[in-house]
């Protein structure tokens, strides 16, 4: 798909605001986060989308689609969750875009908090939980719905 979305960015003049970094290792991943202003994750289907935490734990806000189970993005004011349309994508974008970095960034802080519930830590203290109240040695925790 490289070469036609190089062709329709070329057709736009916008080649220079794109860049394909390939395959990318652990510390240049954390320092593409750090550059960026935010992550969009277009998705037909997505059981969790570890991406979207790993960007959301880096304090960016998000663009996904309801293909993924971020659809509290919204809601929290961490991001955007749209349907699986260009359309949808191209209007998130365009209201990301439009603005001021401050309230972006402020989208972005919020999208941490989110996903600070999903840092291995919490995830294992939330286990230890839920194996306590299936034992009978505590109350049902928070984490269970």
């Amino acid at each position: 798909m490289r070469p036609g979305l190089e062709a329709a960015l070329r057709a736009q003049g916008c080649e220079e605001s794109v860049i394909f970094t390939g395959e990318l290792d652990e510390q240049q991943k954390w320092a593409a986060f750090k550059a960026a202003d935010l992550f969009v994750m277009p998705s037909d289907f997505e059981n969790f989308g570890n991406s979207i935490v790993e960007a959301m734990l880096s304090s960016l806000p998000v663009i996904t689609t309801t293909g993924t189970p971020w659809k509290e993005l919204p809601g929290v004011g961490a991001g955007w969750c749209v349907e699986p349309t260009v359309e949808a994508v191209r209007d998130a974008l365009g209201a990301a875009m439009a603005m001021p970095d401050d309230a972006r960034q402020e989208m972005g802080r919020r999208a941490a908090v989110l996903a600070a519930k999903f840092s291995p830590e919490q995830v294992g203290a939330d286990l230890i939980q839920v194996y306590e109240w299936l034992l009978g040695r505590r109350d049902k925790p928070e984490c269970v719905c």
